[in-house]
């Protein structure tokens, strides 16, 4: 199997089965995979049931726990280059060096679960259950979340972004341009077909991105370029545009926010923001 295959089935796999199942799978689940690109939703069921027979009979040998942990560490590595491929000009060298030095820690969802309830113990369980990775000094993913390999490539921005960004445009746009950036990554390993988290604090951030171009906001997201970025966006949209939509979004007024994006702070109904 290529290093592509194998990430493919990792994520179609843990997407309909358990870390057991992903396993041991096989060749015909690298297949699979492989005719997944299409993006056929039937192999789901065929999938789950292939799986099941391989994993159902059995607990993970040795062997299949190193292979696991094998896969796992495949598409950590090809998150991380394929970020620096695509957004490395804009990355301080330092925070890639850090990052080629931690890898992302796997867990399984119970001990996942019980680190977000020591690390955020103020939160519900349901929510804890929407968290599926995490970054605190490292990344933490909860390996049999079905999102996988956006996850890696989410936790894995978010440790390489300058928190500027996040400080002066807040954490709804701040998770909306991660998600938006990691949709990048994993569409560029050819890994489709992912339901898509932070939908609206993402079309901001496309919103955005179209009026001033992948460069200014990734070098506003990774260097903390705040300025340039506001400066190119109120220069279409009125002074005090990029301030605006960032305010808005803290709040949860998206389609006022998007008004703001499509027509300039003349637009009347973001008024109150």
């Amino acid at each position: 199997m290529t290093p592509l295959v194998n990430l493919l089935a990792l994520a179609l796999v843990l997407a309909v089965g358990s870390p057991a199942m992903a396993a041991s799978a096989g060749q015909a689940v690298a297949r699979g995979a492989a005719r997944a690109l299409a993006g056929k939703e039937a192999l789901r069921g065929a999938l789950t049931s292939q799986t099941a027979k391989a994993g159902a009979s059995r607990a993970l040998t040795a062997a299949e726990r190193r292979a696991y942990a094998r896969l796992l560490r495949e598409l950590d590595q090809a998150t991380l280059s394929g970020i620096e491929r695509r957004f490395g000009e804009h990355i301080l060298a330092s925070r890639l060096h850090q990052a080629r030095q931690t890898p992302t820690v796997f867990l399984s969802h119970e001990p996942y679960q019980a680190r977000l309830t020591a690390v955020y113990p103020q939160l519900s369980a349901a929510q804890r259950q929407k968290i599926l990775g995490d970054f605190r000094n490292r990344p933490f993913v909860d390996r049999s979340n079905p999102l996988l390999p956006r996850t890696v490539a989410h936790e894995r921005l978010h440790e390489l972004a300058d928190p500027r960004f996040r400080a002066t445009l807040g954490s709804r746009l701040d998770e909306g341009a991660t998600a938006h950036l990691a949709s990048k990554i994993s569409n560029d390993l050819g890994i489709q077909h992912l339901t898509r988290p932070y939908v609206a604090e993402r079309r901001i951030v496309e919103m955005i991105e179209a009026r001033v171009g992948e460069r200014a906001l990734a070098r506003a997201y990774f260097r903390g370029e705040i300025e340039p970025l506001r400066q190119a966006v109120d220069a279409q949209l009125g002074r005090g545009a990029l301030d605006s939509v960032a305010r808005l979004t803290v709040k949860g007024r998206f389609l006022a926010a998007e008004e703001i994006l499509k027509h300039g702070l003349r637009s009347r109904s973001h008024i109150g923001g």
